[in-house]
């Protein structure tokens, strides 16, 4: 196995706050009329449009805190899994530092399928890996690529090597592609 593999679990997110920004100010840019831009010169318009995406965008300001706010309260799963030689790197979102797991400490890994609420979402996959300490899920994804499926079952393949006990439960073999 390649040292320094990763998984990135964020691949499929839609952006985060910053994009209610950018829709705030196209918000704001849908209330200017015709007769803004008439007399005054190019100052009076450009102040309007100024205005406009300034306002629209202040609008938006308290749904992007809670945004913000809401993706980073615990629990926290994990957006990336890095396989290193002896152990594992779960990475978190800011400011919240990586957790470096021991090959030796997993106890099982496993990943399935999460169904969700609307069915043009379809189903969200998970990782799941215990510790002797804890348990940590994984950040939802749509599907593993290829590459990653061989990083996942590289992974597999060192738990079962370093772990008296380790239980791997694959449950997705066949539809993660």
């Amino acid at each position: 196995m390649q040292p320094d593999q990763i998984i990135d679990f964020t691949r499929d997110d839609s952006g985060g706050p910053w994009l209610m920004f950018v829709i705030g100010a196209v918000l704001g840019l849908t209330f200017l009329s015709k007769s803004d831009f008439i007399g005054g010169g190019w100052q009076k318009p450009l102040r309007k449009i100024v205005l406009s995406i300034l306002g629209g965008i202040v609008v938006v300001s308290p749904i992007a805190l809670f945004m913000a706010i809401w993706v980073r309260w615990p629990p926290q799963n994990f957006i990336s899994l890095k396989v290193e030689e002896s152990q594992i790197k779960l990475g978190q979102r800011w400011p919240d530092d990586d957790i470096v797991i021991p090959l030796s400490e997993v106890i099982s890994l496993s990943r399935f399928r999460e169904p969700r609420k609307t069915r043009r979402t379809g189903s969200c996959g998970r990782i799941v890996i215990e510790t002797t300490k804890e348990v940590f899920i994984s950040f939802g994804y749509s599907n593993l690529s290829d590459d990653e499926v061989k990083i996942w079952e590289g992974l597999v393949s060192l738990v079962q090597e370093n772990s008296k006990s380790g239980k791997i439960l694959d449950i997705q073999k066949k539809s993660d592609h």
